[in-house]
């Protein structure tokens, strides 16, 4: 039987071989110059997204802790542990959002992509907050927040301020950021808690909607993608108490909470 040998530059030029050999990479930091949109299309469905690492929040540490879940890639865990970065307030869909702290900064964002570092950092400053009068009780600023859009292609991100009036009355302010790094026009939707309320802050914001948390036993929404913004309540399950949950996002356009009680988990499944 006849062999024939194949040279380093016929499998380089063989461009079928080379896609095949590429689309088992198992990570997309590997594809520095892959800028073929029908080769990007075949990478995505053969490795669809994955975890690639969390954050853990210990009282021992000042700063939040990265573990990644990939040790295949170093460079990952490198770009999420800079301590000049700044803080992390969210990750998702391979975007980190960073506030950045400090006596010469007021308090700004940052917006990366660890596994394509060569995107760089986009810096976002937050948007104006509107005063609201309230009388004869002036509203309070109970939370400020950022955060990314949930099962978005963008490195579009949400800003909203709360603000409670008495124990009642909340006012909720949500920016969302356009194309060129601009604000878009505020949505400001105000109402009543179904239940009084010492406190309310922001959970999630997923498909349109913003999740409220506060410590009345309820989760407050606001539906800011609906042509007039409007407010809905979902009490918890009676297992659940005001603050040991975390919320996620679901792909039916629902939400999961996850509850721990000492070493037990339990998941439930709003649609």
């Amino acid at each position: 039987m006849g062999s024939s040998k194949a040279s380093m530059a016929d499998v380089i030029g063989d461009n079928d071989l080379l896609h095949e050999i590429l689309l088992r990479l198992g990570l997309p930091a590997f594809l520095v110059r892959a800028a073929d949109p029908k080769f990007l299309r075949r990478f995505r469905d053969r490795h669809p997204p994955s975890l690639l690492g969390f954050y853990v929040h210990d009282a021992r540490y000042r700063r939040q802790q990265f573990v990644p879940v990939v040790s295949e890639a170093p460079q990952l865990h490198a770009a999420v542990s800079d301590p000049s970065a700044g803080l992390p307030v969210d990750c998702r869909n391979g975007r980190l959002l960073l506030k950045v702290v400090g006596e010469s900064t007021t308090g700004h964002y940052l917006v990366r992509r660890p596994m394509c570092p060569t995107q760089g950092v986009i810096p976002i400053l937050p948007p104006p907050q509107l005063p609201v009068d309230w009388a004869p009780t002036p509203p309070q600023l109970r939370c400020k927040s950022a955060c990314l859009l949930s099962r978005d292609s963008s490195d579009s991100i949400v800003f909203v301020y709360l603000l409670l009036g008495g124990s009642r009355k909340l006012s909720v302010q949500v920016y969302v950021l356009q194309s060129g790094g601009v604000w878009g026009e505020v949505i400001v939707a105000q109402g009543e808690l179904h239940a009084l309320s010492r406190d309310v802050w922001v959970e999630m914001v997923a498909h349109g909607k913003l999740y409220m948390a506060s410590d009345n036993g309820c989760i407050h929404g606001l539906d800011f993608a609906a042509p007039r913004p409007q407010f809905f309540t979902i009490k918890l399950p009676n297992e659940v108490g005001d603050n040991n949950y975390e919320l996620s996002s679901g792909d039916d356009g629902g939400f999961f909470l996850i509850h721990g009680e000492r070493f037990q988990l339990s998941v439930w499944h709003h649609a």
